[in-house]
C-alpha cells in the first residue's frame, strides 16, 4: 500500500508531493487540475517491467498509437513537454520501501556508419528520440531498459526482466470497465460468485444469480434477473457494469492499489453511499488500497457517511489547486472532512 507519494516533470505536476495516503483516498480538485493524471502516474510507475507502459497511457485516454509514430510524441507526458530532466515518480510503502521509475527521453547520436534497427521501427537519421526507464528501490537500480527495444547492439543492449516486488494495480475508468469472464469464473470456482451477486444486488435487486455464456464466439458475463433468458451485463447500464468492474478487480489484487477515474460516474446519488462502504469493505477484506478521483460534493458525503466507523480513520481527501501554474495539495484527514460537512464548507 502507497504511503506517500511524489512526481516530478509528469504531465502537469512540475514538482508535487503527497504527504500521505491511505487506504481510501479520494481526490478531488477543479477540471484540469491533473486528478486523472495522479492515477495515471501510479500506473505508470507499477507498470515499469511492461514494453507497453507509455502506450497504456494513451489507451487509457482513448487516444490511438501505431509503430509508424515516433518515440518523440512521448514529450506529451513531460511537464511543458521539457525532456531536458526526467520524469520521476516515487511512492513510500507501508513498510517503509521507496520505490521510483525514471523516464528519459533523449535522441541518441549514431554514426553514418552505424545502422540500428529496432522492434517496430528502424532509423537510417544520425539521432533518434529512445526512452530509457530506470526502477529504484531503496535507491539502488533494480531494472533498466531502452525503448524502442533495439534487436541487436550492446551499447543499446536492454536488461533482463527481474523478479520486482511491485503490487498489481488496476485502472477503472469510464471508457474502461472490467468485466472479464475469467475473473468471475475464477471466483465461481473458489465458491466466491455469491459474494459478488450480493454486492451487485444493491444496484439491481431482482439479481438472482451471474454466469458465463458464449455470446458471438467469446465469453460474456449474464444476469439473471427473472426474465425469459439470462441478459448479458453489458445490457444492464454503466452502474452494475462499474460496480461489477470494481468487485472484480478488488478480488483479484491481493495487496493491489485499484485505481478509479470519476468513482461516481454512472452512478445515482442515492446508491454513493452503500456502494462505497461495501467498496471499501471488500478493498478491506482483500487488503488492497483504493485511490479514486471525485467531481462530486455529494459523494464525497455519502463516502463519509458510508464507511464503517472501525475503517473511517483510513479515509482520506485530497484535494488538488493550481497556483500560478503549479500544481498543490490539501489533504483532509476523516475528521478534517467530518467538521467540513458539518460546517457546509466548499472542499472541492
Amino acid at each position: 500500500m502507497i504511503r506517500s507519494l511524489s512526481m516530478k516533470n509528469f504531465k502537469g505536476f512540475r514538482d508535487l508531493n503527497l504527504p500521505r495516503l491511505t487506504r481510501y483516498t479520494l481526490i478531488g480538485g477543479a477540471n484540469n487540475v491533473g486528478k486523472s493524471s495522479l492515477l495515471e502516474a501510479i500506473f505508470l510507475l507499477y507498470n515499469v517491467w511492461n514494453n507497453d507502459l507509455f502506450l497504456k497511457q494513451y489507451n487509457l485516454r482513448n487516444l490511438s498509437y501505431t509503430e509508424e509514430m515516433d518515440y518523440s510524441i512521448y514529450s506529451e507526458l513531460f511537464y511543458d513537454m521539457n525532456t531536458k530532466s526526467p520524469i520521476s515518480i516515487e511512492a513510500k510503502t507501508d513498510s517503509g520501501r521507496t520505490q521510483r521509475i525514471s523516464c528519459d527521453l533523449k535522441s541518441i547520436s549514431k554514426s553514418n556508419a552505424e545502422k540500428v534497427s529496432y522492434r517496430g521501427q528502424s532509423s537510417e537519421q544520425n539521432t533518434m528520440p529512445m526512452m530509457t526507464i530506470e526502477y529504484f528501490e531503496e535507491g539502488e537500480k533494480k531494472y533498466s531498459k531502452m525503448l524502442p527495444e533495439p534487436r541487436f547492439g550492446e551499447a543499446f543492449r536492454m536488461d533482463m526482466q527481474p523478479s520486482l516486488d511491485i503490487p498489481k494495480v488496476w485502472f477503472v475508468n469510464a471508457g474502461n470497465t472490467i468485466s472479464d469472464a475469467s475473473l468471475l469464473s475464477d471466483l465461481d470456482v473458489r465458491y466466491q460468485k455469491e459474494m459478488i451477486v450480493k454486492y451487485l444486488r444493491i444496484i439491481e435487486p431482482q439479481l438472482k444469480d451471474l454466469s458465463i455464456g458464449l455470446r458471438g464466439g467469446r465469453s460474456e458475463i449474464y444476469a439473471d434477473i427473472g426474465l425469459s433468458r439470462k441478459l448479458p451485463v453489458k445490457l444492464m447500464g454503466d452502474a452494475i457494469q462499474r460496480l461489477l468492474s470494481f468487485l472484480l478487480v478488488c478480488t483479484h489484487a491481493q495487496g493491489g492499489i485499484l485505481l478509479i477515474d470519476e468513482v461516481e460516474n454512472g452512478l445515482h446519488w442515492t446508491a454513493h453511499e452503500n456502494i462505497w462502504g461495501q467498496l471499501c469493505h471488500i478493498v478491506k477484506r482483500f487488503d488492497c488500497q483504493v485511490i479514486a478521483t471525485t467531481h462530486s460534493y455529494e459523494f464525497l458525503e455519502a463516502a463519509f457517511d458510508g464507511i464503517a466507523m472501525n475503517l473511517r480513520g483510513d479515509l482520506s481527501y485530497i484535494r488538488l489547486d493550481k497556483i500560478r501554474g503549479d500544481v498543490v495539495q490539501k489533504l483532509f484527514s476523516s475528521e478534517d472532512m467530518e467538521w467540513s460537512f458539518q460546517a457546509k464548507a466548499e472542499v472541492r
